[in-house]
């Protein structure tokens, strides 16, 4: 959807990389991007926010996109020369992301569906973060917490395709299982055993109920 005026203003008013760079290093505390990352910024705008991913998260690769192509035209003229080198702005839809299939997250192209998914697996982490009791050791169970949700919100027939990516993959079996070396490795694989380890009878929400008293 492109912006009217009005919201056109809104996410380029001055005050707003301000904002922008408080939410990206509270992320980057939460986790850190490994060596020869990529990453691509959906619905960039001018481009303040991509200058502050390259800056913060220093990706290998980072790409910027917006479906606005007044957008884009600002995003290149905001940033400087040397930026330019570094971040590639393009004009695309969420819905027909310029990638070949099967080259994105789960083995799945990009669709609205799946990119709700990930705003629910934010939100996720956010609603678990302020449950934890005290003193609890939270950064896996969070990342449990949130890729069960992600998983969960899907719609069913995308959902079954994610976990037909992942035909071999079995669920996690004992808590210790659980860890974060095994979500550094492959945090998709991570959450598709994440999902399958909930969807057992015996755990679900009391599991998770168990991890915001205890941790992981």
């Amino acid at each position: 959807m492109k912006l009217n005026w009005a919201e056109r203003w809104a996410v380029n008013n001055p005050t707003r990389p301000l904002q922008q760079g408080f939410e990206m290093q509270w992320m980057k505390r939460r986790r850190s991007l490994a060596s020869g990352s990529v990453v691509l910024e959906l619905g960039c705008g001018r481009g303040a926010g991509a200058v502050l991913i390259r800056k913060i998260f220093q990706p290998a690769v980072l790409q910027a996109m917006d479906l606005d192509l007044q957008m884009i035209r600002r995003g290149r003229a905001y940033i400087s020369k040397g930026e330019r080198e570094e971040i590639s702005f393009y004009v695309a839809d969420v819905m027909r992301i310029p990638a070949r299939s099967g080259s994105l997250v789960f083995g799945l192209d990009m669709t609205r569906a799946l990119w709700r998914s990930y705003v629910a697996h934010e939100l996720a982490h956010a609603a678990s973060d302020s449950r934890f009791a005290p003193g609890v050791s939270t950064f896996t169970a969070s990342e449990y917490i949130a890729a069960v949700v992600q998983v969960s919100v899907l719609p069913e027939h995308i959902r079954q395709a994610l976990l037909a990516n992942f035909a071999g993959l079995a669920g996690f079996g004992a808590k210790s299982e659980i860890n974060s070396t095994y979500y550094f490795i492959d945090p998709c694989a991570f959450a598709v055993k994440s999902y399958l380890h909930y969807s057992r009878p015996e755990n679900g929400p009391s599991f998770i109920a168990a991890l915001l008293r205890e941790g992981i």
